[in-house]
């Protein structure tokens, strides 16, 4: 009998909320567990529940959130000098939380902690779609308590744009492959509002485009019949850089710089390009927080190999494109925090684990491992948490 028989009907809707209800919340108390026995074991005292809220879900990158939010892209001396301007990060987020808080009435910091949740909790549902088209509902009951436990999974319950952009990627996703073409075109223009490995959704998107089109040639259709055919295929590819081409309107007419978001990442984070895998060559074997990084670039790498082995061509170019942008920055930084949102990933290790329960629970029981360090490196704001 195959590991993992999921006593939820996933062909209900109401099983598969109850499903994805229940891994989620198992996933975010266990997170908040960690961090709660954190602070008993380093002693740090709280004034109230909100500022604990806020200090385990609002650190580093989520002030310039806070930022954008709150003041807009306007940046002070101290930002102009360093040359870490707020244009280095994607408006979506920050603009989806100003509003939650403006029609709620709570703390900025709050309102990005529930959006994240909220995003994080319907991007499973999106997930739970997305691997029932590809294999049977024990295999996706695996998938999904994989990605809800994976190693850093408290970035997705914290003021970033991980659970964001992955919920964006998957309805995009699932709506495309749905043929639901305005619904996918409206998520994939958000989703590069959102961050710029957004655009790479369309690696998956002209895939599909040409196995569709490969298949009509042999139709004999007329120039209108193969035109209707291909619109729900060519229109998410026109639409998903629309957000990306908003933003950089938006640089363009506020600072003169249409590419403001490449400059300050260049200038105030040395963030740049350079020959792909160059930094696992040179610094592997350096500092240990860029090893530890480069190790799990390495370990999503290598596990991506095992979907072409499932016959899932479009959803591994995805990846590997995505992959090869990572492997291509200067600095490995986050790359764990990056490649996590990589979902088809964690499909291919169900299917691999199908028939080998041991290896399922030894794989789940080392994400739970290495997310529980990394919980007391991010209560202790140790810089390998991010």
């Amino acid at each position: 009998m195959p590991f993992l028989r999921t006593p939820f009907n996933l062909d209900s809707p109401q099983s598969r909320f109850l499903l994805v209800v229940l891994v989620f919340t198992t996933s975010r108390l266990l997170n908040l567990a960690l961090f709660v026995a954190t602070d008993a074991h380093v002693g740090t005292e709280y004034p109230d529940l909100e500022r604990r809220i806020q200090l385990y879900g609002h650190k580093w990158d989520s002030g310039y959130y806070w930022h954008i939010a709150t003041q807009g892209y306007r940046a002070n001396d101290g930002e102009i000098a360093s040359g870490r301007t707020r244009h280095a990060f994607y408006p979506l987020l920050p603009l989806l939380t100003r509003g939650l808080s403006s029609a709620t009435g709570l703390d900025i910091s709050i309102s990005g902690i529930i959006l994240s949740n909220a995003c994080f909790l319907g991007a499973l549902w999106f997930f739970v779609a997305y691997c029932r088209t590809r294999t049977d509902d024990a295999t996706t009951a695996r998938a999904l308590l994989l990605i809800a436990f994976v190693p850093q999974n408290f970035i997705f319950s914290a003021f970033y744009t991980e659970s964001l952009f992955l919920l964006l990627t998957l309805a995009a996703w699932v709506s495309f492959d749905q043929r639901h073409t305005a619904r996918a075109c409206f998520f994939a223009a958000l989703l590069t509002a959102t961050r710029t490995n957004g655009l790479f959704i369309i690696v998956y998107f002209a895939f599909e485009t040409l196995k569709e089109l490969q298949g009509l040639r042999t139709r004999n259709l007329n120039w209108s019949e193969m035109g209707r055919a291909m619109t729900p295929f060519v229109l998410p590819i026109v639409f998903t850089p629309l957000g990306l081409f908003a933003f950089w309107w938006f640089c363009f007419i506020t600072t003169g710089d249409a590419f403001a978001q490449k400059s300050a990442a260049f200038h105030g984070w040395s963030a740049y390009l350079v020959i792909p895998f160059h930094p696992l060559l040179v610094g592997f074997l350096g500092d240990p927080k860029n090893t530890f990084w480069l190790s799990a670039g390495l370990f999503f790498l290598i596990s991506s190999l095992l979907l072409p082995k499932y016959r899932l061509y479009g959803d591994f170019l995805f990846v590997l494109a995505n992959l090869l942008l990572f492997f291509s920055n200067h600095l490995p930084h986050s790359m764990l925090r990056y490649c996590m949102v990589l979902f088809p990933i964690y499909l291919g290790l169900s299917m691999l684990t199908r028939r080998r329960p041991l290896a399922f629970i030894a794989l789940l029981a080392l994400f739970i491992s290495i997310n529980a360090f990394l919980c007391y490196a991010w209560v202790t704001k140790q810089h390998i948490a991010i």
